[in-house]
Formats: C-alpha cells, structure tokens, sequence
C-alpha cells in the first residue's frame, strides 16, 4: 500500500492518531506517539518525505537497521518507547489489514531499561556551558539569550523537555507570593512550579531579542515587562522561524552548547539532564519527598525517591533552596 500525503505525515498515520485520539490520550502521550514515529520514519524513508512513507516499507530488516541507529544516540528508555510505539503501531496496521503476515517488529529486540540514580551536572559545569552559549552572537541561528533561557529554566523549574517546549507567555503568572509556572504535564495533569524573580529576569532578556528579531504581539504591552509585550497564548519559546521550538532545534542547540563547553555528551536526552540535575540539587537541599514529587510531577513516588528526600518545606521555600540559583543571582 503506497501513502496518501497528508501534511507532515502520510495518511495511515494519521489514521492511527485520530484512532488514539478516541482512546482519549493526552496531548503529551500523541506527541509522544509522533515524536516517535518520526525519529524511526524518517529512516525508514530513506530521504523522502516522511508523508510519503508508504506500509510497505515497514520491513522486519528495514524497522531493525532504523532502531539500531536510533540505539546510537537516545537512551535505553528513550529506545524502549519508541519501540513499544511501534509495536502497538504496526498491531493496529495488522487490525486494519494494512500489512499482512507476521509484525515487522518481532525481531526488534528490547533493551535493558536504565537503573540508577539519574546524571545530573555540577556547578562548574553549568557554567562552562552558559559560558559557552555566549561564544558566538548570531541570533536567531545562534541565540544566547534563548539558549541561556532554555538551560536555567530547565534546571530552576526541571520540566521535562516536551513540558518546557509547550509552555506558552500565559503560563508564566504572579501569586501573592512571586512568580509560578504552570506545566502542562503528563496525562492532561497540570502543576504549579515556584521561581523566584531572577529567573524571570534571564526570560525577560530573551524576550527582548526576541521582539527585535521577530516583533512583539501586543503593541501596548510595557516595554520594561518584556512579557506584557506577548500574547497570553504564544510559545514561550521560539526557533530562528519565530515559530514553537521543535525538539530536534532544541536538542540541536543543546548539542552544540555541550561540545562548546567541552562537556561529555551525557548518555540520553540533554534536556533530561537539566531536569535530573534539578531534582538532584532540591534533595541535596533536604526537600521532602512529596513536594519534590508535586515539583516534578511523578506519578510514581518511586521515580522520586531514586533522588532522596528529607525534611519538609513549602514548595515555594523549597524550590528557592535550588542551589543552582547562584547561576542568576549576583553575590552580594
């Protein structure tokens, strides 16, 4: 069966959305699903369009090679969920009577899953890689005040890389108490995550190139609160288009930041990494366990519990002991 062109993806797969859709999954678990599909398709297109991928590409030989190249450079547990999402793919392909004959999939071996507590970065390190951001000033293509943005708020917030690439202007909001983010997290669940104001002043420096590359949406907004400049519904986050940031721009100019820096490339998603390394600095700070699972947005407390816990705090007083906030505050 050849593919019909629809937008970015050929038509059998957006059937299958549509089918998850009915199923009622999360606008994460359907990113999810494409970012997937995409990584694996645009192997198995050889070159073309990924929307003119057709079924009968999905051979056993061909789905094997795709998968060990995508085992270079993800993460055991990365790897693991794309082929689960293909596994179930290509059940639903077999239901349809799309393809015929045993799954392309039976000989894609799994993985071991990873184990341990998660790599986080030190102090030093932060700093060579914020330090490395500024080597070249060419936005949008190479753009200090977004990539600078992108790292503290990953590891002053820890939302996770889909998380902080869906945030929009309008999650950004002052309570009684300073600056909350709001995370539209897995499973349609959503948490509020304290910053303090310095983090606000790394965003606002962004958004200020941000207007003079691209313009501002809001022409009455203050120019001295570059977020009254925006759109409560525009992306927080924007590529050198002006449009959402995509996870390959992002993880691409992570990539760069890291070989700037001269740090080893650790092992998995480097967004990931700013979220471990946040997570590791509240439980050094002794947060307790249950509000540094409301922080990350766990579903599991066994997910939290492999950073450690100890006494309770108040979310905002506890989040303020993230001792990566020297990163932005000036010493007295």
């Amino acid at each position: 069966m050849s593919s019909t062109v629809s937008g970015d993806f050929p038509d059998w797969f957006d059937r299958y959305l549509q089918s998850r859709r009915r199923l009622k999954k999360s606008p994460h678990t359907l990113a999810a699903i494409r970012s997937d599909f995409t990584v694996i398709g645009r192997h198995l297109a050889a070159g073309a369009p990924l929307g003119q991928l057709g079924v009968e590409r999905l051979t056993g030989r061909r789905l094997e090679a795709a998968f060990a190249r995508y085992a270079d450079d993800y993460a055991a547990n990365s790897y693991l969920r794309a082929r689960s999402t293909w596994m179930q793919l290509c059940q639903w392909l077999a239901n349809q009577q799309l393809i015929v004959g045993p799954s392309p999939m039976r000989n894609v071996e799994a993985v071991k899953p990873e184990s341990g507590p998660p790599k986080s970065l030190t102090f030093d390190q932060f700093q060579d890689l914020l330090g490395a951001v500024d080597q070249v000033n060419a936005p949008p293509q190479s753009w200090p005040e977004l990539e600078k943005a992108i790292i503290l708020l990953g590891v002053l917030a820890g939302p996770r890389e889909a998380e902080l690439r869906a945030l929009n202007i309008g999650d950004i909001r002052m309570s009684e108490q300073g600056p909350v983010l709001h995370i539209h997290g897995k499973g349609n669940k959503r948490r509020q995550v304290p910053v303090e104001v310095a983090a606000l002043a790394i965003l606002g420096s962004y958004l200020q190139t941000r207007e003079r590359l691209f313009g501002a949406t809001r022409r009455r907004g203050d120019p001295e609160e570059p977020l009254t400049r925006f759109a409560p519904t525009d992306p927080l986050f924007v590529g050198s288009d002006g449009q959402r940031l995509t996870r390959g721009s992002m993880q691409y100019r992570m990539v760069r930041a890291f070989s700037r820096a001269g740090i080893t490339r650790p092992e998995g998603a480097l967004m990931h990494t700013l979220r471990h390394s946040y997570a590791t600095a509240l439980a050094d700070a002794g947060i307790d366990t249950y509000k540094l699972r409301a922080l990350l947005g766990h579903e599991s407390l066994n997910s939290t519990q492999r950073y450690i816990a100890a006494a309770g705090q108040d979310h905002r007083s506890a989040a303020a002991a993230n001792s990566l906030y020297r990163l932005v505050n000036e010493p007295e």
